[in-house]
């Protein structure tokens, strides 16, 4: 973008990841005000509130719309940006940023900002599901516990390694689930943990759920984590975040661009890291093309 198109609005949640949000606001607006350019900022108090901030700053002018925040802030920006020609610029402040590191994002705030200025833009997909739209990733079942359970840590307590021993704790608690998938030759009488549908590869940080993933295929990447011995879980943990789940003989991939996925049972299910209220027990998936305009660094 030239400098005479950028008029930058940040939406920001000052409480995610490590909750450092309040002091990176105030380097970005000091970074801006040495600009002498035209910003907003806009914080966000209530969940749900990014999407009208994000149509607000539209309706204002402002471009980029740039979230500062972790992957469900940086989700709910996005798909309000969805069909839109306005730019999804990303400031990673979350616990896990996983498409903001995709996106080559530096995870220093202002090195990022600077670096969004160079950008180029790229139109990226975005997957559908019983009519609630994804950037990240869809999960049934354990993936949808595990993402309930880790929300109730807060502040340092947010890390990596909580992450991990959150993931074991509910690992072995889990008894798995039998489930019919439409439209691909989906295996029968198999006990599954977690069902995923996935747009972007990289779950967060360095861990990567579908290293065959691409955010620009028209595709998603429908994978099953079956019920497993304790030890094979480890073993699949350890690829996980090493990026060599396609090494793994347990998990399944599957790449589909519509179906329906039907479970023996209601379960649990999370939407780009937030866990809904409900349980379901069929999901209705699709995925829009190149719909969503967003910069990225590499």
């Amino acid at each position: 973008m030239t400098d005479k198109e950028w008029e930058p609005c940040f939406i920001i949640n000052a409480h995610a990841g490590l909750g450092f949000g309040k002091w990176i606001l105030e380097r970005l607006k000091k970074e801006c005000k040495k600009e002498k350019i035209r910003f907003r900022i806009y914080h966000t108090h209530k969940p749900g509130e990014e999407t009208e901030l994000t149509k607000k700053a539209i309706d204002a002018n402002y471009s980029p719309i740039i979230a500062v925040g972790g992957d469900g802030t940086v989700s709910k920006v996005g798909l309000a940006l969805a069909g839109t020609k306005v730019p999804l610029g990303i400031i990673p402040a979350g616990t896990g940023n996983g498409l903001a590191i995709e996106m080559g994002m530096p995870i220093d705030a202002i090195l990022a900002y600077r670096a969004l200025k160079k950008a180029g833009e790229i139109d990226i997909d975005i997957g559908i599901v019983n009519n609630r739209t994804f950037i990240n990733i869809f999960g049934i079942g354990l993936d949808a516990v595990i993402v309930s359970e880790f929300s109730k840590f807060k502040g340092i307590e947010r890390n990596f390694f909580q992450y991990v021993a959150e993931t074991l704790k509910q690992f072995s608690q889990s008894e798995g689930f039998e489930a019919n998938v439409s439209g691909i030759s989906f295996p029968e009488n198999r006990k599954h943990i977690s069902i995923m549908l996935v747009n972007n590869r990289r779950l967060g940080g360095a861990a990567v759920i579908a290293p065959w993933a691409s955010l620009y295929d028209g595709f998603l990447d429908l994978i099953s984590i079956p019920k497993l011995a304790f030890h094979e879980g480890i073993q699949e943990m350890v690829r996980l975040i090493t990026s060599t789940l396609n090494k793994s003989n347990s998990l399944l991939n599957f790449s589909v661009k519509e179906g329906v996925i039907i479970t023996e049972k209601p379960l649990r299910y999370q939407i780009d890291g937030e866990t809904m209220p409900d349980k379901k027990n069929e999901f209705i998936f699709d995925v829009k093309k190149r719909c969503l305009r967003i910069l990225r660094c590499k």
